[in-house]
């Protein structure tokens, strides 16, 4: 007995170029949003257009730090939220971020609105393996926030630590209940 797979062939265009492109996350209307590692987020047509996000936060990069993810909120239809994971600056390296802000785009321009910070690993440090991974519970209610345990063995197995968790928060980057 023989199993074999067959694939048609594919056919791959270049419509685009970036730095380091990290995640990306696609608009009701096909166009994508997709964020660089070293900084900077892009809102991109399926034919390659290519508009840089303003009001995009400033990043920490080096090593495995930088310009993590962007996630529709999963109610964007109504509230045009877009949430975005990242290492900040700061002292000794910075530290993983989950922050949100709401999307204006037209056709020729992008920016972030309303921009807030939900929750803020602290203490910042160096480290890789930030972490910054966003899932939402079916119910729209919740998120599921991934914390890296950033080469710090000790507080990843800490109970009381986030470095190394999933953390299950609010919408709003409080604790769930």
């Amino acid at each position: 007995l023989h199993f074999g797979l067959w694939l048609p062939s594919l056919t791959m265009t270049s419509v685009a170029t970036f730095k380091l492109p990290w995640r990306l996350a696609f608009l009701p209307d096909g166009r994508m949003l997709i964020t660089e590692k070293p900084g900077g987020l892009w809102l991109v047509t399926q034919k390659g257009e290519k508009t840089e996000v303003q009001n995009a936060p400033a990043v920490y990069y080096q090593g495995q730090s930088g310009m993590h993810g962007v996630f529709l909120s999963p109610h964007y239809s109504s509230d045009k939220s877009v949430y975005l994971t990242y290492a900040e600056p700061g002292d000794y390296g910075g530290g993983l971020v989950l922050a949100r802000a709401k999307l204006h785009t037209t056709a020729h321009s992008a920016r972030l609105g309303d921009f807030e910070v939900l929750w803020r690993q602290m203490p910042k440090g160096k480290g890789g393996q930030p972490g910054g991974q966003i899932a939402f519970s079916p119910d729209g209610q919740y998120l599921f926030l991934t914390v890296g345990d950033r080469q710090r063995f000790t507080p990843a197995q800490d109970p009381n630590q986030p470095e190394g968790k999933v953390l299950r928060l609010t919408l709003d980057g409080k604790p769930a209940p």
